[in-house]
């Protein structure tokens, strides 16, 4: 087995896509961060933490917080394609371990090195996924 340090980067297949992961200063192996993206969700966490300071749970407005429940509800008001929401996660900085536990990608085959997959299985560069 493989001791990973901060910082080693260790590419996995999803689905059809080959992603680099890296691990955090945790030892956790995450999804590489788009950093606009990142300040995105990281801003709306925390303008919704602190509206909910002020404010019931459930008497949110819905046009004073737009957050990742938001978006959930849009993904499955077929806004966006389960392809764009997998782009999309895949770029926030999600734990591997944490993606594997959301139902909407239940059906994606993932092929990761660090969980004792054989590393051939994860091709260099796959076809690119149509958008």
């Amino acid at each position: 087995m493989t001791d990973y340090k901060p910082g080693d980067i260790v590419p996995i297949r999803v689905g059809t896509r080959v992603v680099d992961t890296v691990f955090d200063e945790y030892s956790t192996q995450r999804f590489r961060v788009n950093p606009i993206l990142k300040a995105w969700v990281d801003g709306t966490t925390s303008a919704m933490n602190r509206y909910n300071s002020r404010h019931a749970l459930n008497d949110r407005h819905d046009d004073e917080v737009f957050n990742l429940n938001d978006m959930c509800k849009l993904y499955h008001e077929g806004k966006f394609t389960l392809d764009e929401w997998l782009d999309f996660y895949l770029q926030i900085g999600y734990s591997v371990a944490g993606f594997c536990d959301l139902s909407f990608f239940d059906d994606l085959e993932i092929v990761n090195p660090v969980w004792g997959d054989d590393p051939a299985d994860v091709p260099l560069k796959l076809e690119a996924s149509a958008n």
